[in-house]
């Protein structure tokens, strides 16, 4: 069995789970100077498996960003709503997923909130 990498098929399925939140400000190459909040994706680990089945770890890193903790806060309970499920992946399915470590700071601006979030999923192909 050949490995198949689900890393496409899992950013587009992060971004039509969170593309409604943050004014649709939803990111995976974010503009510059963009306007706050917003949410920032993209950067993801995927690990195949090498205990004989054609399954993959893979975690999704979300970033959001906004002007004040309790809108970072807000954002991220919205997130962790819409990543915490079963996403529909195109040619692949979702076995298991579960909400890693999250953490929440200020910038180096002295202002910009951040949180940051993993979500965890073993995937393997559809068929």
């Amino acid at each position: 069995m050949s490995y198949r990498d689900p890393s496409l098929a899992l950013q587009n399925a992060v971004y039509e789970a969170l593309k409604g939140l943050a004014g649709g400000s939803v990111f995976y190459d974010v503009p510059e100077k963009q306007s706050l909040p917003y949410i920032y994706f993209g950067d993801d680990d995927l690990s195949p498996s090498y205990d004989g089945g054609d399954f993959t770890d893979a975690t999704a890193n979300i970033d959001v960003f906004a002007a004040d903790k309790a809108e970072v806060k807000e954002l991220a309970a919205l997130v962790s709503e819409a990543l915490n499920k079963a996403l529909e992946l195109e040619g692949f399915v979702v076995i298991e997923w579960f909400v890693g470590p999250s953490s929440f700071r200020v910038m180096q601006d002295g202002m910009t909130q951040q949180a940051s979030l993993e979500f965890d999923y073993l995937i393997q192909p559809a068929n």
